[in-house]
């Protein structure tokens, strides 16, 4: 039997804070690009629907489940939980990005999602803001560098390595404990 599941996503589930889905009434040219996340108001009903399915597979298979995503241009893991609804299930989300293209400034890094609950608008993205019952960890979050990821599983354990290179092209590391 399956010790962990791997599923590739085309964007992160979490990714930016919610104050930036504000930012393309100001740049205008980020509409579209934020439209095509599924933090973006107009996505979260849909968003909820893979989130409910994901942790009802991930609680009735006694797995983790990996995210793998990109086309971000900046790295982050996070670990997603629904004590209330799926006490057993976790998520976790890798995002690495930036290889071929320039990433995301280092101030960047400011905008992710911190840790704390996720948050849908009600009515289909134009209501109000309200909290859900997931709570998303914020495991690493880097911008402003070229990076990749490694990730190996062992049984069910998973093991997350970034890579980047920090001004002047020196590779750093980062081990990212997403188990805890």
């Amino acid at each position: 039997p399956a010790r962990v599941a791997f599923i590739t996503v085309p964007v992160p589930v979490v990714h930016w804070a919610g104050i930036v889905e504000y930012s393309q009434y100001v740049v205008k040219t980020l509409k579209d690009d934020l439209m095509d996340g599924w933090g973006h108001p107009t996505n979260h009903n849909e968003r909820g629907k893979l989130l409910r399915m994901l942790f009802d597979a991930s609680e009735r298979c006694r797995i983790p489940i990996v995210l793998i995503s990109g086309d971000v241009h900046c790295a982050s893991a996070y670990i997603l939980k629904d004590k209330d609804n799926y006490p057993n299930a976790r998520i976790i989300q890798i995002t690495s990005s930036s290889v071929s293209r320039k990433p995301v400034p280092s101030g960047g890094t400011v905008a992710f999602a911190r840790t704390g609950h996720m948050t849908r608008r009600k009515n289909d993205g134009k209501g109000k803001e309200v909290k859900t019952s997931i709570h998303c960890q914020q495991k690493f979050a880097n911008a402003g560098v070229v990076n990749f990821v490694v990730i190996g599983a062992e049984e069910s354990n998973v093991r997350v390595k970034f890579y980047y290179a920090a001004k002047g092209g020196k590779l750093h590391t980062s081990d990212v404990d997403v188990m805890s």
